[in-house]
């Protein structure tokens, strides 16, 4: 009797449904590499400068790739086209940066603000 209530417990411990994965955050857990003023829009690259009227302050040229997500500021995916000029963004960046200045990077996530 034991034996049978142990597999019958068995049995819907396996039957029951798995809860799908957590969606996968939209927003980074670390703060962005640079936030700042879209300064140029070209064909796959924006340049970003934090202090975009003074000469010094962090700059950055973005490439976009095939991998890079872009968000609203409700976290909703756009497309490249919708970065213009004066725009506020935050960009994290995949893989390796070339140290000159201004800085150049892959951007993984462009969110506009």
């Amino acid at each position: 009797m034991r034996s049978a209530v142990l597999l019958a417990l068995l049995a819907l411990a396996c039957a029951a449904p798995v809860p799908p994965p957590a969606a996968a955050s939209q927003t980074p857990e670390k703060a962005p590499d640079i936030r700042g003023v879209v300064t140029r829009v070209q064909a796959n690259e924006i340049r970003v400068e934090a202090m975009p009227h003074e000469s010094h302050g962090a700059k950055a040229v973005v490439k976009i790739t095939k991998d890079t997500t872009i968000r609203d500021k409700d976290g909703n995916a756009v497309n490249a086209s919708a970065l213009r000029e004066g725009q506020t963004v935050s960009v994290w960046y995949a893989g390796a940066v070339a140290q000159s200045y201004p800085l150049q990077a892959d951007a993984a996530q462009i969110t506009i603000e």
